[in-house]
């Protein structure tokens, strides 16, 4: 599957010395002093621009987006939800590791029931460190805050994929899609859980689910192609590498 993280070969320990590095300790305190009503509504005004340029998983424009959330964040320090969309953008489309993290230790030390603050920090924990046990426990805490937080069915079912907890991954994947069943992600994700665990005839199903609801990562064609070769159907997986090639996905040209 595509994701959004570089990978920078850094440990969760070494991001936050880079963090406690870039940042003055008072960043990373709790709340500040108390703001009024009109600076709450003023900071408001600046985090809707950001979510403005923000599609649920990319912004258009991260640049942008950072210095709306940063004037959020000067005119309301304790806006922990501006500090989360930063750090996703540090994180996810800057490449700006420390930054993010400062961020998101902020967001959990402003306000340690926000959702959104610990699926991000499964998502450090996750591409970043690779500590997928780790993960599993920040996207627990944010479904267990946020029943029906879909990407974080999504995510804590890939890092229990890759734990050998397949069964576990399945029913979250399951929930996913009861949440929305619309939505090609959750179909292409259990089908390529269930493309690990062999269960071909299954994948096929979700894969073919995925592509009728719309997918547009060529990964589903890819992976539905793989599928057909274990099963045989040599001219149909051709035509899914070939698709999934033409999507720009290198690495299914010429199979």
């Amino acid at each position: 599957m595509k994701i959004n993280f570089i990978w920078v070969g850094l440990g969760l320990g070494v991001l936050m010395a880079v963090a406690l590095a870039l940042f003055a300790e008072d960043l990373l305190d709790g709340p500040s002093e108390p703001v009024g009503p009109k600076a709450i509504a003023e900071a408001r005004q600046w985090f809707d621009k950001g979510e403005a340029i923000f599609d649920g998983s990319r912004w258009s424009d991260p640049e942008k987006a950072v210095a709306h959330y940063s004037q959020a964040i000067q005119v309301n320090p304790n806006f922990a939800k501006a500090y989360v969309q930063r750090g996703r953008i540090y994180l996810g489309h800057l490449n700006e590791a420390g930054k993010g993290e400062a961020d998101i230790v902020k967001a959990l030390r402003l306000d340690e029931n926000l959702a959104e603050a610990h699926y991000a920090k499964g998502n450090i924990d996750f591409y970043y460190s690779e500590d997928m046990e780790s993960a599993v426990e920040s996207y627990d805490r944010s479904i267990e805050l946020k029943p029906d937080y879909y990407r974080a069915y999504i995510n804590r079912s890939i890092a229990l994929s890759r734990i050998g907890k397949d069964s576990q991954a399945i029913s979250g994947l399951n929930q996913a899609i009861q949440i929305e069943p619309k939505n090609p992600l959750g179909f292409n994700t259990r089908g390529w859980a269930y493309f690990r665990m062999e269960k071909n005839g299954r994948a096929l199903a979700d894969f073919n689910e995925s592509i009728r609801l719309g997918s547009k990562l060529p990964e589903t064609f890819n992976f539905r192609g793989k599928v057909h070769q274990k099963m045989k159907q040599e001219a149909r997986a051709k035509a899914d590498f070939s698709k999934a090639c033409e999507m720009g996905l290198e690495a299914a040209c010429g199979q």
